[in-house]
């Protein structure tokens, strides 16, 4: 595939132009306390409907690959004669040559190439079309300024936080915050769906996922005063495209509520639980170091194991992947790190760590259908110790992902560690939307390929 072996420079390209990408840091603690009574409001608007791939139409696969192509020969001509350095009176011209015939042949294979990664534009106009079809008159914005609430009115660590839902969507995008101060709000969470559409995909017959692109921020009600703001996007599985708009759109519709779900939890947990500590995160571990290889925890059963080099040849997989370790039973005892962790016990954190108290555990679990986590089968919080057996069986010869995270009190205040993953492979995939500054362990959501994983036993 183009995208997959031939994708050399664009994957460059792509890192240069995220390096300069960050999201803020979550708002410190002090600034918690100062928030008082929120209030959640959707800002009424109408999402950007988009397909986002590589290229729409055969003519525009060629240009774009050729582009491609043209630097990444023009990269591989330069790399040869720093290699090799041609000497004498025709070193010049030889020099020339040589990279106008590396940079043509690059330029036409990829320009092929990148004819056949090309989406028809027919289809990809139809697969927009169907798209606006069936959440073009959906306030996408009410529905999950609705989850935010009810989800606050059910977490017993956001109840603190009192936060309600303002009214319905307005119009206006910049509405008169004393009005919300004057019914007893002292900040508002404005949320706004930016963008819905699908990503990915390549040929007449592409596999695409479900994106979303949401924009929050936290204003003070007294005079409208922006305390915090920040994006966040969600990315589902992938689909052949017609397989999401079957039975009226069936899939998209569940994918969506899946969505809603899993950015309400995110957006809550960012704003008002998730502490940025000067703890190691574990991202410049050293191979000698047991946290290498792994974000905030490190899990002890199953251990965590990587594919090797002839894995990735007999695979026809290209790249690091996390393996899905074999675990003993369809009940396993699964254990990890304790928090605060025993590198975290050094001097200089002592002020910080007599303020945690009430430490515990969340566990999740999910079936791994087409390597991605499709299924949560398993959601425990408030796990009192750094292991669990499960409480159910769970399917013999099965594929899981699966995270933890603590759960603490921070000077009498409810909040919660980033969830535990791998760090390897350390380069998230192109496709996915969020990127952090501070490197993979500050991503607010686990990358597909970098839960950690296991296999139950066939039984």
């Amino acid at each position: 595939m183009y995208h997959k072996y031939s994708g050399l420079f664009l994957s460059i390209l792509l890192v240069v132009l995220h390096a300069c990408v960050s999201t803020p840091k979550p708002p410190s603690h002090e600034q918690r306390a100062q928030l008082g009574r929120i209030g959640v409001l959707a800002l009424s608007s109408t999402p950007r409907t988009e397909f986002e791939t590589f290229a729409k139409g055969w003519a525009a696969g060629v240009a774009k690959g050729g582009a491609f192509g043209a630097a990444e020969g023009l990269l591989t001509s330069i790399a040869e004669v720093l290699r090799n350095p041609p000497s004498g009176p025709y070193a010049g011209p030889a020099i020339l040559i040589t990279a106008i015939v590396v940079t043509t042949v690059h330029t036409v294979v990829y320009g092929v190439a990148g004819g056949l990664e090309a989406v028809p534009g027919k289809t990809a106009l139809k697969i927009e079309k169907e798209l606006i079809a069936s959440i073009g008159d959906v306030n996408l914005s009410a529905d999950l300024a609705k989850e935010i609430y009810n989800i606050s009115a059910l977490r017993p660590d956001l109840l603190e936080h009192k936060i309600k839902i303002i009214g319905l969507p307005i119009a206006d995008t910049t509405p008169a915050y004393d009005g919300f101060s004057k019914q007893g709000f002292d900040t508002i969470v404005e949320v706004q769906i930016k963008e819905a559409g699908f990503r990915g995909g390549s040929g007449s017959q592409p596999n695409v996922r479900f994106y979303l692109n949401v924009s929050i921020r936290l204003v003070s009600a007294g005079n409208g005063t922006e305390l915090y703001t920040r994006d966040f996007q969600f990315l589902s599985h992938e689909l052949l495209f017609v397989e999401w708009f079957f039975e009226g759109s069936k899939q998209l519709i569940s994918v969506f509520k899946q969505a809603v779900e899993n950015l309400a939890d995110r957006i809550l947990d960012e704003l008002f639980l998730i502490t940025s500590f000067p703890f190691d995160s574990g991202l410049w571990a050293l191979p000698s170091q047991p946290e290498f290889g792994t974000c905030w925890f490190r899990p002890i059963y199953p251990e965590l194991h990587y594919s090797s080099l002839w894995y990735s040849i007999s695979h026809n997989s290209p790249g690091i992947h996390v393996l899905f370790t074999e675990v003993d039973s369809l009940q396993p005892t699964l254990k990890w790190e304790p928090f605060p962790r025993p590198r975290d016990r050094k001097k200089g954190n002592e002020a910080l760590l007599n303020k945690i108290s009430d430490v515990s555990y969340d566990l999740k679990i999910w079936e791994v259908k087409n390597d991605f986590p499709a299924r949560l089968v398993y959601d425990k919080t408030g796990l009192l110790e750094a292991a669990h057996r499960l409480s159910v069986p769970l399917r013999s010869g099965t594929k899981y992902s699966w995270t933890f995270r603590a759960r603490y009190k921070l000077a009498g205040r409810s909040q919660v560690t980033r969830w535990a993953f791998s760090n390897i492979p350390s380069n998230v995939p192109s496709d996915y939307p969020v990127r952090r500054s501070g490197g993979n362990c500050e991503l607010d959501a686990i990358p597909i390929t970098n839960y950690f994983r296991f296999m139950t036993p066939d039984t």
